[in-house]
């Protein structure tokens, strides 16, 4: 177990660390670490490209949520009451 460890889980977090610590989407990141590899190992271009993906669509769905709010801020004000139930 501890090779695995070293080099998926701990090489995956000490090469992207520096990226993904400065990175806007840093806490609604949802990448999963495992589709960052192929047969040679961590492949960063894969991942790169997936990142920008995932902040395109991360950037267009905050922009909607946002534009919904200028038009009506109370617009999600169920989910808070639904929170609180």
């Amino acid at each position: 177990m501890d090779v695995i460890e070293e080099k998926y889980l701990f090489g995956y977090a000490e090469q992207c660390y520096d990226k993904c610590s400065k990175c806007w989407l840093g806490r609604l990141c949802d990448i999963c670490y495992t589709h960052c590899f192929d047969d040679a190992g961590l492949n960063m271009e894969r991942k790169n490209i997936i990142c920008h993906e995932r902040m395109q669509s991360y950037k267009k769905v905050l922009v909607m949520y946002f534009e919904l709010l200028e038009k009506d801020p109370h617009m999600f004000d169920f989910l808070v009451n639904d929170a609180l139930i």
